[in-house]
């Protein structure tokens, strides 16, 4: 009982750290990755963040996002 404690409380202080060390590594090969509240969608698979940046994904993924929910994604500005 002990074990399975232990290993759901790792999990959980792991799962925070998931963005934070994703976006490390995006930001180390050029790739800047991180996670923006979606304010809108554009089809046919572009997100749009509430700060303007916009991220392109597959039409599949676009029609899972929630509009007013965090995504993990490469986002971009428009310059």
């Amino acid at each position: 009982m002990k074990r399975l404690v232990a290993v759901l409380a790792l999990s959980v202080l792991l799962a925070g750290c998931v963005n934070t060390v994703a976006g490390i590594i995006g930001e180390s090969v050029g790739v800047p990755l991180g996670d923006k509240v979606v304010s809108s969608k554009v089809e046919p698979n572009v997100l749009v963040a509430m700060d303007g940046t916009s991220c392109t994904v597959s039409t599949e993924r676009w029609g899972k996002v929630e509009v007013g929910v965090r995504y993990f994604c490469h986002w971009t500005s428009a310059e």
